[in-house]
């Protein structure tokens, strides 16, 4: 399993690279960012299709993703470091019998789909899946895709929350408060707002806010005057609502919840007893987990910086009891989010306008890491990396 974050560092204060753990005969911190992805200058498809009412046209060019290999993935000149040194140390103490591999895992078959989990079924989703086949990469809910060369195969697999998000900004006006900030389709409003250089109030919720560093990453994301909080800030403190509208001349019109389990417990609670009233409503939110109760609060107190304004409040990644659900993406919303993937010419990672964080799954060499993933997209507290599977 190789993983690995679609987010860099610059000194244009983007994104710095999300720490996470490795687990090996040593443990090491596996920094990698989307700026080490080196893809060649292909595009994708050949020929010409039809989807949806519109027409993509692809000049013949040789098969990009036929022959993927995950080679292109660098190594953080720090991970290398500390796994020299621990072999370095190993042998010191006689016992260096299995040096570690550096370097890219390369599969032996060619990769050619990618696939989110869906864990209501316990399955890879299909309406969240990219496979590429005669010259087309193709996705599960919007079809045939135009030409995008510098986008990785998991980054398709992304698309539908990409789009969500993307569907929401082109939707809204004015600053933008995000419960689940860091939540496919919470990340990607929040990137795509800020390059469309508007403010972002972003909130972390409970599950994902103990991940290190987590915090500081996002507010790079959206520098002042957007911020970020973490989900008990937004729970506890009274003047949350003070905080959003204080920035100079900025008026918070959309609120954006992304959907959490914690969320739907809390707020399944308070809609069964709404018709015994708001004493009843209270009540039942005192009943439930801490965790449910946080959850519920800080995302009302997210939808409430942009009621208090006349603003809407929408709900993504799935439905929440009482909060009304988003208006559907469409296709453009997709080649919106799909074109905020690529990087520019001459650019890098850093320089595409969304990226994501992504654990990599490969069963096209090992079936079972299928179930294997599944398995993991299934465990509480997974933490803020999006499980994609490739076959």
């Amino acid at each position: 399993i190789i993983t690995f974050f679609g987010i860099g560092d610059d000194e244009n204060q983007r994104p710095r690279p999300f720490r996470a753990t490795m687990a090996s005969t040593t443990t090491a911190t596996l920094l990698l960012s989307r700026s080490a992805l080196r893809r060649p200058a292909t595009v994708l498809a050949s020929g010409s299709s039809r989807h949806m009412g519109h027409k993509w046209t692809k000049e013949p060019v040789a098969p990009y993703y036929p022959g993927y290999k995950p080679d292109s993935i660098g190594w953080s000149p720090k991970l290398l470091k500390i796994i020299g040194e621990a072999e370095q140390e190993r042998e010191k103490m006689g016992v260096n019998n299995k040096p570690l591999r550096v370097g890219p895992l390369t599969p032996k078959n060619p990769i050619t789909s990618a696939y989110l989990v869906d864990v209501s079924s316990g399955k890879l989703s299909e309406a969240d899946s990219a496979t590429y086949a005669d010259g087309i990469a193709t996705h599960g809910t919007y079809g045939p895709l135009p030409p995008a060369p510098s986008v990785p195969l998991e980054y398709l697999a992304l698309l539908g929350p990409a789009a969500a998000g993307a569907s929401v900004v082109r939707r809204s006006s004015g600053a933008i408060a995000v419960y689940g900030a860091t939540r496919p389709e919470g990340l990607a409003v929040v990137q795509l707002a800020v390059a469309a250089g508007r403010h972002v109030a972003s909130v972390i919720d409970g599950e994902h806010v103990g991940q290190e560093g987590l915090l500081d990453l996002m507010r790079l994301s959206a520098p002042w005057p957007s911020t970020a909080a973490p989900e008990q800030y937004a729970y506890v403190k009274q003047l949350f609502y003070d905080q959003c509208i204080t920035y100079p001349g900025v008026k918070v019109e959309t609120a954006v919840i992304v959907r959490t389990d914690n969320l739907v417990e809390g707020a399944a609670a308070v809609e069964a007893a709404r018709p015994r009233g708001i004493r009843a409503m209270a009540e039942a939110l005192s009943c439930v987990k801490e965790a449910h109760r946080s959850a519920y609060g800080a995302a009302r107190a997210v939808a409430e910086t942009a009621t208090r304004n006349g603003g809407k409040v929408v709900v993504l990644g799935g439905s929440v009891p009482g909060f009304p659900d988003a208006e559907a993406p469409e296709l453009e919303d997709a080649v919106t989010a799909l074109r905020a993937m690529e990087v520019p010419e001459g650019g890098d990672g850093d320089d595409a306008k969304l990226n994501f964080w992504i654990s990599r799954f490969n069963a096209a060499d090992h079936e079972g890491y299928v179930d294997y993933a599944v398995h993991k997209a299934s465990e509480p507290h997974q933490g803020p990396r999006y499980i994609v599977v490739t076959k």
